[in-house]
């Protein structure tokens, strides 16, 4: 007899969708490729300090001394690293994970019931809906406005349809998630709408996740953050793959914000999590003060890459109308309004097919309109420059 595989598994299509049969067969012919959408610092050409793996090593390893919110210096560390950001930190509220979906997974098992509603977003990262549908949670979205004056790009939270969506009975919502830096849109809080967003969970009594990744890249001095809450539960996550751009560091950590009593058993359960998989790896644990400390040393190419590549992206718009950069506030992911294209997906395919260059449609990331697709700022500045040449002239 075959084995059943939950009902949940039926009816879903796991396999590629077009764009990467494009690729796909892009590759095969052996056909060149720019890729725009690269988004790994380790995979293209950034020099990071020549020491850095020898913080991975030493007779430290041999030992295994776990603690359920992960080692003590770390936490240390962390409290130092917000310090420095002007953001007070105790090393209690803080919790170590492998890396931020591991994070999101806890969270969600600790705030939600099988079938509750998440709300995230829109636009947002798609990876956000697969973790909610492997929590067992229902996936909503709350739109972000779009306003442009002037060539300055600025989103703010929809708060009527929000509202509207937190009082609809039909549905359960615990958990609204904040992206800041969002990506792929760049946009961070305004101090109105962090207020406001703070206000309104504690009258419905919803928690707030807020994943601040992308944190340490702000094209802005503006900095809206929502770490010292004394109000409703909010959780604040980072982690090493993005503040010192080493994914492969599997280490993010989660804060816990709000009210006492709250708090306190939040803390208290997600303390039993944790210690239940202690999946914080020793080696990235014991490199992660080191790194802290050092994190200017790995930000400083990475920021140099994005400033670069942005000023590349302006030359090439301002000689072709129809491309728009709906400029970010922050990250390494950029949108971009190509007019006249109506369809973003035929659009990307094309563009590798006949171009060679690979795009994401924004319709990956809940793009309302037809016309957007999405960059990353770290490809390799020859190719990036070339990719949006080639794509220019598409357009033309």
């Amino acid at each position: 007899m075959s084995f059943r595989f939950p009902a949940r598994w039926e009816g879903r299509d796991h396999g590629p969708n077009p764009l990467s049969e494009a690729l796909a067969a892009r590759k095969a012919a052996g056909a060149d490729l720019l890729d725009l959408n690269v988004s790994n610092p380790t995979a293209v050409g950034i020099t990071f300090p020549e020491d850095w793996t020898g913080l991975l090593v030493g007779d430290s390893l041999r030992r295994y001394d776990p603690d359920p919110k992960g080692l003590r210096s770390v936490r240390d560390a962390l409290a130092g690293y917000y310090s420095d950001r002007g953001e007070s930190v105790k090393p209690d509220d803080l919790f170590l994970t492998a890396g931020t979906s591991e994070a999101y997974a806890h969270l969600f098992k600790l705030l939600c019931e099988p079938g509750d509603t998440i709300l995230v977003p829109r636009p947002s990262y798609p990876l956000l809906e697969t973790l909610a549908d492997l929590a067992g949670l229902a996936f909503d979205t709350y739109p972000l406005i779009l306003r442009e004056d002037a060539g300055t790009v600025s989103w703010s939270i929809d708060r009527k349809s929000l509202t509207a969506q937190i009082t609809d009975p039909s549905h359960t919502f615990r958990v609204l998630c904040v992206v800041q830096p969002n990506n792929p849109t760049g946009n961070i809080l305004s101090p109105e709408d962090a207020a406001w967003l703070l206000d309104i969970a504690s009258k419905h009594g919803f928690a707030v996740i807020v994943d601040e990744v992308f944190a340490d890249y702000l094209n802005t001095e503006a900095r809206t953050a929502l770490l010292n809450s004394d109000g409703p539960l909010v959780f604040t996550l980072n982690g090493l793959s993005k503040l010192v751009g080493l994914p492969q560091l599997k280490l993010a950590w989660i804060h816990v914000a709000g009210n006492a009593a709250d708090t306190g058993k939040a803390k208290d359960l997600l303390e039993w999590m944790c210690d239940a998989h202690l999946s914080a790896g020793t080696a990235p644990q014991l490199a992660a003060p080191e790194l802290l400390r050092r994190r200017g040393e790995f930000q400083g190419p990475i920021r140099e890459r994005i400033a670069e590549n942005l000023q590349a992206l302006r030359e090439i718009a301002a000689a072709n109308s129809r491309l728009k950069p709906l400029w970010p506030q922050g990250g390494w992911c950029l949108p971009v309004r190509c007019e006249g294209i109506q369809d973003d997906e035929e659009f990307a395919i094309r563009l590798v097919e006949e171009q060679g260059v690979l795009v994401q449609p924004g319709y990956f990331f809940d793009f309302e309109d037809d016309e957007t697709i999405v960059i990353s700022l770290l490809p390799e500045p020859e190719i990036f420059r070339e990719g949006l040449k080639r794509l220019s002239l598409s357009l033309d």
